[in-house]
């Protein structure tokens, strides 16, 4: 397979074949456990970046798979929440909504 990839391509038989059982190991442990979020090649660059620690891997790739998809999801979640809109344009909720005044009350009438 890897014979029909051009000069200097990398080749992930090769890759895997470099791993260690150990590292193969937690590979295959990081991927379950993330439902092979990532690909092979970006799994082993996430393992390296924390010493092969399956554990500091699944916490960075929750932080990152967080920040990437924070901002989508909560873009939706404002849009499906009219209550989370202003009353007014470019204001908030104002005084008489707050207080329950009405435009014919006058200070010191009842």
């Amino acid at each position: 397979l890897c014979r029909f990839l051009p000069p200097g391509s990398w080749c992930p038989i090769t890759r895997l074949m470099e791993l260690s059982e150990e590292q193969r190991a937690s590979l295959a442990l990081f991927r379950e456990v993330t439902a092979e979020a990532r690909d092979e090649s970006a799994s082993i660059e996430v393992l390296k970046s924390c010493n092969w620690n399956v554990e500091q891997a699944l916490s960075l790739h929750w932080a990152s798979h967080d920040e990437d998809h924070g901002a989508q999801a909560r873009a939706p979640a404002a849009a499906a929440n009219p209550l989370s809109a202003p009353l007014l344009p470019g204001q908030g909720r104002s005084s008489a909504a707050t207080h329950g005044s009405t435009a014919g009350d006058s200070p010191g009438t009842m």
